[in-house]
């Protein structure tokens, strides 16, 4: 196929897109309309598409004329099937948002959430967090627990939080993971209680 041929299908593919009407009437429409491209192109020696776009005119004018010489009946009809298919494919898609949009809501309320930090170390060549030194945890987004840890990875301090993200406990431990220090808040944050703990010798 030389390179007219191309373009010259490429010109009806664009008018087939433009136009409204059954798939049969389209079939023959674009039949008819090739055989006279071609037997013009034959008759001229026509070598440029611009020849084409010149003698026959512009793919959606081309559309709007054969639309307007079909039984209105029959272009109402296919206007009506592409309508109720384009309808149809947005329904399917709005539902898919609102359903996927309820599952994120309940993911983001059910599930809870880390943010891991930490020192990166070299092992064969590949940088790899480890230790972790932090873990922050939430719970519908919302903080309730603050983790920081030595780099032997054992607990150092811990923070728990009440359902509002007030603090309500901080405890500090030792290396070998006792109890060094524990404070108790109350709801505007003041001290409640701390507590030092004495280590065995």
């Amino acid at each position: 196929m030389n390179r007219i041929n191309k373009d010259i299908e490429k010109y009806l593919e664009e008018i087939k897109k433009n136009l409204v009407c059954s798939a049969s009437q389209k079939k023959t429409v674009i039949n008819d309309l090739r055989n006279s491209i071609y037997d013009y192109v034959d008759e001229t020696k026509a070598t440029d598409i611009e020849d084409i776009y010149s003698h026959f005119g512009q793919p959606e004018d081309i559309a709007e004329q054969i639309i307007s010489e079909i039984e209105p009946k029959t272009v109402k009809k296919a206007f009506k099937v592409h309508k109720v298919v384009l309808a149809g494919v947005i329904a399917i898609v709005t539902t898919f948002i609102i359903i996927l949009g309820f599952y994120i809501d309940q993911w983001k309320e059910d599930v809870d959430s880390y943010i891991l930090e930490g020192p990166a170390v070299e092992i064969n060549g590949d940088d790899q967090e480890l230790p972790m030194d932090e873990i922050v945890y939430y719970k519908n987004g919302v903080i309730k627990m603050y983790t920081i840890y030595y780099e032997n990875g054992a607990i150092k301090e811990q923070k728990y939080y009440d359902r509002d993200g007030v603090l309500e406990v901080h405890t500090i431990y030792n290396t070998n993971g006792t109890v060094k220090e524990e404070t108790t808040y109350k709801k505007d944050g003041s001290v409640k209680n701390h507590i030092t703990y004495q280590q065995p010798e």
